[in-house]
């Protein structure tokens, strides 16, 4: 991944890069708008190393791009139909025509998250989702980690 050093997220401040590490030599990236992976590097037997994630060259080309790459969704992945959950009684924030994908026109692929915590291993994310938001209840924290 090409350095963007000189571009900031949406919302006026610096993208927070977190590079994990595991024994076995995996290396993995993530960015703290839309908890967004990155990369991942996967050492082989034979010493070479391959990425196995499709991406983006740089942090700001996922704000151009709309296949969701990497991008932590939420509330729900996939599609609603006519954005609404019939069973619960709620309307929902259409963003593809009349239905709602991954979350809505501002899911969580499309928010700085906090980092709660981390270390050479693991980054823990969260994100506030009030009531309401996208036309959902309340969201619980989300977790995100490389096993070592």
């Amino acid at each position: 991944m090409v350095s963007d050093v000189n571009s900031h997220a949406p919302d006026g401040q610096p993208w927070r890069i977190t590079v994990l590490r595991n024994q076995h030599g995996m290396v993995v990236t993530f960015m703290d708008w839309g908890a967004t992976w990155l990369s991942a590097r996967v050492p082989m037997r034979d010493g070479s190393v391959r990425e196995a994630l499709l991406g983006c060259a740089t942090p700001s080309d996922y704000l151009h791009q709309d296949a969701y790459l990497g991008a932590t969704v939420g509330r729900y992945a996939n599609r609603i139909a006519s954005a609404e959950l019939k069973p619960l009684n709620l309307l929902l924030a259409a963003n593809q025509g009349a239905h709602q994908l991954h979350g809505g026109p501002e899911g969580f692929d499309k928010r700085r998250w906090q980092i709660v915590r981390q270390s050479e291993t693991e980054v823990h994310y969260r994100i506030d989702s009030p009531d309401g938001d996208q036309g959902f209840p309340r969201q619980p924290d989300c977790r995100c980690d490389l096993p070592s």
